[in-house]
């Protein structure tokens, strides 16, 4: 005996025109093939400034709602192709002039044998409004702070020739420079952590020397060290190739790395860094005497504001997800180990492919 086929879901029109009015976002319901209107709720109303009546029977080219005509026909193309589309971004130009944005879910469905779409906008203006507003801010505050803070270091380091080392003047020296570099990290972990979140992070390659990019990290960081009683020592292998990258960003890297290095070694102690080639790899290592890092939170430690258990307040939760970030766009790898005598090895390892 055959199963009988069970008869189609069919919501009567009263009660799916109750379903969509309990829905606090804007709901319409087009024809795909027209783009007809067939049924709107309140909430769109509300949110294009129309009326009901103004919508039936048309369609969103006729009435102009979409502000850029080339994002209705991709998400048409988008709903034809497949029966649901999630958070599509659009501009939608409203009864009283004004764009807002929205970002439009929609789903397609039989209804009377033809195929339709049911649409679901939540209204995002004020959200992106002040998501630009705080980038803005972001950039506008990095750009304003650098220049002080380049003052600040290159004084510090004319006052470094005028006082000799160790006394009490070269140790408020050391203060001095770390302060400033630590503020210009913190910004330019801001702006870089930015450019991520935007798409606009790019890279701008160029023949570099990690040995050399190193050296410089290294002597940016000396005065923190010394202040904070940690020995910087280095071992770089002088056989290493040139590599095309983008010397700002790695060195950003480094800073970031060697910055933890030394805020969670103990005092006093040394922070090694390794350079060494690794197969197909240049590969950077900086060695703390830290606390270590438990494996359940490596994963963690690598994400946008992810910090170690107990870990210390004056950390954004930034830098390690900006390293990860950055060497991957390089096409690398950044990973950490712990070390058996105690302490966290952290290996950036940074393809040849591109080598000079």
């Amino acid at each position: 005996m055959k199963p009988q086929a069970s008869a189609p879901f069919v919501v009567p029109e009263e009660t799916f025109r109750r379903m969509i009015e309990a829905t606090p976002d804007p709901v319409s319901l087009n024809d795909l093939e027209s783009g007809i209107y067939i049924e709107v709720n309140q909430a769109w109303c509300r949110f294009t400034g129309l009326a009901r009546d103004q919508a039936i029977g048309r369609t969103a080219a006729g009435l102009g709602l979409w502000a850029d005509r080339h994002e209705l026909r991709a998400f048409v193309r988008a709903m034809r192709n497949a029966e649901t589309l999630r958070n599509f971004d659009a501009r939608f130009r409203v009864a009283d002039g004004k764009v807002r944005l929205g970002s439009v879910s929609g789903t397609t469905f039989d209804l009377n044998g033809r195929r339709a779409v049911i649409t679901w906008t939540r209204d995002v203006t004020e959200p992106k409004q002040v998501e630009q507003m705080r980038r803005e801010l972001i950039r506008m505050l990095t750009h304003d702070i650098k220049n002080p803070l380049g003052v600040i270091m290159g004084f510090a380091n004319l006052l470094r020739d005028e006082v000799r080392a160790p006394s009490p003047g070269a140790e408020m020296i050391d203060s001095i420079e770390s302060a400033a570099h630590q503020a210009m990290a913190l910004a330019l972990n801001f702006l870089e952590a930015d450019r991520i979140e935007s798409g606009a992070l790019e890279l701008h390659r160029a023949p570099a020397s990690v040995n050399e990019i190193v050296d410089h990290t290294v002597r940016h960081q000396s005065a923190r060290a010394r202040q904070q009683k940690v020995e910087l020592r280095t071992r770089l292998d002088a056989g290493l190739p040139s590599i095309a990258l983008d010397q700002p960003l790695i060195d950003r890297v480094l800073a970031n790395l060697l910055n933890n290095a030394i805020k969670f070694s103990p005092s006093p102690g040394p922070v090694d860094i390794v350079t060494k080639q690794r197969n197909d790899c240049l590969v950077i290592e900086i060695w703390d005497r830290g606390p270590g890092i438990a494996d359940e939170e490596v994963t963690e430690i690598f994400r946008r504001y992810g910090r170690r258990i107990g870990a210390r307040t004056d950390s954004t939760g930034l830098g390690l997800f900006i390293v990860k970030t950055i060497v991957e766009a390089h096409g690398g790898t950044v990973e950490v180990r712990a070390r058996p005598e105690g302490g966290s090895v952290f290996a950036v390892s940074l393809p040849l492919e591109r080598n000079i």
